[in-house]
């Protein structure tokens, strides 16, 4: 998902705010320092977030390595289909609700606001 952005936005600001808005809410910095990993504190679902020169490119993910690496594991183990469907129902709607609250925080801090 990509919000368009007016304002400057960088990842450490975007981190406090976002950790004060939303007290459940915790970011951690992914690898290297140009991607940013929210998370809830007590969910696996996260949403990594890339800024880019407009734009912030906003991606589903799972909160640690860890955790998408036992993902894989219970998809080899299990076959596609079964650990398929428990995704779908299970963890997309988790990320998606993040993504969404990360991105309509974005929009009302650092996008066009109607005159």
């Amino acid at each position: 998902m990509n919000v368009p952005i007016v304002r400057e936005l960088t990842l450490d600001e975007l981190k406090s705010k976002i950790e004060t808005a939303y007290p459940t809410v915790n970011g951690n910095w992914g690898p290297g320092k140009n991607m940013l990993m929210i998370h809830e504190k007590d969910t696996k679902a996260a949403v990594m977030v890339l800024v880019k020169k407009n734009k912030v490119q906003l991606t589903n993910g799972f909160s640690s390595m860890g955790a998408q690496m036992g993902f894989m594991l219970f998809m080899l183990l299990l076959g596609i289909i079964i650990p398929a469907a428990i995704y779908v129902l299970v963890i997309k709607p988790k990320q998606d609700a993040i993504r969404v609250k990360v991105a309509e925080f974005i929009k009302s801090n650092y996008g066009q606001t109607s005159f």
